[in-house]
């Protein structure tokens, strides 16, 4: 499956990211700082609470993308 890491994953152009995964073949990873609900939304995929400004937040989701 190819990895796909969204960032800022929380806003409504992630939900279409999103729901394209579900059609796909597609490993999310899910970049958010309000997770609230990701969980329900994309129940496979890995979710990350934090700050795309913060530079730990940020190696963290990166570490395994293709």
């Amino acid at each position: 499956a190819t990895k796909v890491l969204v960032l800022g994953a929380s806003g409504g152009i992630a939900q279409h990211v999103i729901n394209f995964s579900k059609k796909k073949e597609i490993e999310l990873t899910l970049l958010a700082r309000n997770t609230n609900g990701l969980s329900e939304q994309a129940p496979n995929a890995n979710i990350i609470k934090g700050d795309v400004l913060h530079k730990i937040d940020l190696d963290n989701a990166i570490k395994g993308q293709d």
